[in-house]
């Protein structure tokens, strides 16, 4: 995230080939995130918009950490509000 440009920069690989770079301005930027129950878990991602259209998701899949997508959403939370309201997650050892 380059705060001084007021830019994001996402450097990934499509598809493990092929290396992609998406540069989206703060004023084009959207996100909200998203959590799925899976075997038991709960997995986040967030999924990034370019001027209303989805460009990329930052999950698991994809390379990310639960830990990481979270972190992301904090630095944007700083940017900009999201699309809607964030989700929460559950955690496990709060379900008790």
């Amino acid at each position: 995230i380059d705060f001084e440009s007021k830019k994001i920069i996402f450097v990934y690989w499509l598809f493990y080939f092929y290396k992609k770079t998406l540069t989206i301005r703060f004023e084009e930027l959207s996100y909200k995130n998203k959590y799925h129950i899976f075997i038991l878990q709960t997995r986040v991602s967030i999924l990034i918009y370019q001027n209303e259209k989805f460009k990329i998701k930052l999950n698991s899949r994809n390379g990310w950490t639960d830990k990481q997508v979270e972190e992301v959403t904090l630095e944007l939370l700083s940017i900009k509000p999201p699309l809607g309201e964030l989700i929460e997650r559950q955690r496990q050892d709060d379900a008790g």
